[in-house]
């Protein structure tokens, strides 16, 4: 008998949700290879929102309004 497939809706994060994910993402895989290295900084952008930029072979930006920091 096969099991029935049943399909979820992908789950909408906020940005520094997605950001955090995506973080954890990388360290199990990275933890997993055994092996990684990872850069991450942070600039102040116009109406105060972060910039995040993770550089892990490729590089991510994630755009964090303050009010998401509270």
């Amino acid at each position: 008998m096969i099991a029935p497939t049943t399909f979820t809706e992908p789950i909408a994060l906020d940005p520094f949700s997605a950001m955090c994910a995506r973080l954890q993402e990388l360290l199990r895989d990275g933890l997993r290879h055994g092996f990684f290295e990872y850069s991450i900084s942070c600039e102040t952008g116009p109406n105060k929102r972060r910039f995040v930029m993770i550089r892990a072979g490729k590089s991510e930006r994630f755009v964090i309004p303050e009010e998401a920091l509270t």
